[in-house]
C-alpha cells in the first residue's frame, strides 16, 4: 500500500543501476550529512571557493537543522513502528561486485529499523536545502535547484534498494522541509540547537530512553551550551592558521566522543554525557579559536 506500486518494476533495474544507487544513497546518510555540515561549520569561510559566501553563524543554523532534522525522524520512526519492504535487510544481489567489496557493498544497500518516514530524506532535504539558504554565491535558484536534484537522488536511491516504500520518502521530504522552514525562521544558532534538544526531551518522554535519540538530544543540547557560551565576539575573517587550528583541535577533542558513541554499544545512561561533551566540544572548539585570535591581534594592534 505504502509502495503505491512502484517498487514491483524497481525490482527489474540492471544491477549496474542497483550497485551505482548503493553508491548515491550514502549521500543521504548520517555519516555523509554530519561531515559535510560540520566542516562547513568549521572551516566553511577558509574552504576554496567558498570564502565569505558563508560565515560561522549560518554555518551553525545548518548543523542545528541537521540534528534537529534527525532527533525528528528518531522519534517518529518509533512512534509509527511501520516496517520497511521485505528485503531490506539483505543486499540485493549482483555479480558486479567483488567478494572483497561485499561487506562494504551490504552496508551499504541494506537497512534495518522501522522504515517510515525515511531517514535519509528527512536528512538529504534539512541539510542540502540548509546549505543552499545558507550559501550566499550564485543564484538562490540554482542552489535551491541543485538541492533539489541531490534530495531526489537520494530518495530515488531508496525506492531502487528496496529501503522505503514511495510514502516513506514522500513523508521524510515533507517533514525534512517543515523542519528547514522553522529552523530558519528561529534564525539563531542556539535556537535552533535548542530546538533540538528539546524535541528530543519530549520524545524520551514519549517513546523511552533509545539509545541513538538520548546521544542526539545530548548533542544538540551540548552544542546549544557550546554555542550560547562561546558565540560572542566572532572573527569576522578568521586565518586559515586558525582555521586548521580548529580543525585539529576538533578532531582530537570531539572526534573520539562522537566516534565512541557511534561505534560502541552505550547504554542511555553513558551515551548521555559522552554525546554532550561532544556536541559542546564541535560547536566550541572553532569559537575559541576565534576568541584566542581576537585577543592576538588587539594585542598585535595594541
Amino acid at each position: 500500500m505504502r509502495g503505491l506500486g512502484v517498487q514491483s518494476w524497481l525490482r527489474e533495474l540492471p544491477d549496474a543501476v542497483i550497485v551505482l544507487f548503493s553508491l548515491v544513497t550514502q549521500l543521504g546518510d548520517v555519516w555523509f550529512l554530519l561531515l559535510i555540515v560540520t566542516v562547513t561549520y568549521w572551516v566553511g569561510p577558509q574552504l576554496p571557493r567558498v570564502d565569505e559566501a558563508i560565515d560561522r553563524r549560518r554555518a551553525a543554523v545548518v548543523l542545528g537543522t541537521v540534528l534537529a532534522g534527525l532527533v525528528v525522524v528518531t522519534v517518529a520512526k518509533e512512534l509509527f513502528g511501520l516496517p520497511r519492504p521485505p528485503g531490506a535487510g539483505e543486499a540485493p544481489q549482483t555479480g558486479l561486485v567483488p567478494a572483497g567489496l561485499w561487506p562494504l557493498y551490504e552496508w551499504f544497500s541494506t537497512g534495518s529499523g522501522h522504515g517510515f518516514p525515511s531517514g535519509h530524506a528527512i536528512g538529504s532535504t534539512v541539510a542540502f536545502g540548509g546549505l543552499a539558504w545558507a550559501l550566499r554565491t550564485g543564484r538562490p535558484r540554482t542552489r535551491v535547484a541543485i538541492a533539489t536534484g541531490l534530495v531526489v537522488v537520494v530518495s530515488i536511491s531508496r525506492l531502487v534498494l528496496g529501503l522505503h516504500y514511495l510514502v516513506d520518502v514522500l513523508a521524510g521530504i515533507g517533514v525534512g522541509l517543515v523542519v528547514l522552514a522553522i529552523a530558519i525562521a528561529l534564525q539563531e544558532p542556539e535556537r535552533v540547537f535548542a530546538l533540538g534538544a528539546v524535541v528530543g526531551a519530549v520524545g524520551l518522554m514519549i517513546v523511552g530512553p533509545i539509545t541513538d535519540l538520548v546521544l542526539l538530544t545530548g548533542v544538540a543540547a551540548g552544542a546549544a551550551l557550546g554555542w550560547y557560551v562561546f558565540a560572542d565576539g566572532l572573527v569576522r575573517s578568521p586565518t586559515r592558521r586558525a582555521a586548521a587550528a580548529t580543525v585539529v583541535s576538533g578532531v582530537v577533542v570531539a572526534g573520539p566522543l562522537l566516534l565512541l558513541g557511534e561505534v560502541v554499544s552505550l547504554s542511555p545512561e553513558a551515551a548521555g554525557p559522552i554525546a554532550f561533551v561532544g556536541g559542546l566540544a564541535v560547536v566550541a572548539m572553532p569559537l575559541v579559536g576565534e576568541r584566542v585570535e581576537k585577543e592576538i591581534r588587539r594585542q598585535n594592534d595594541a
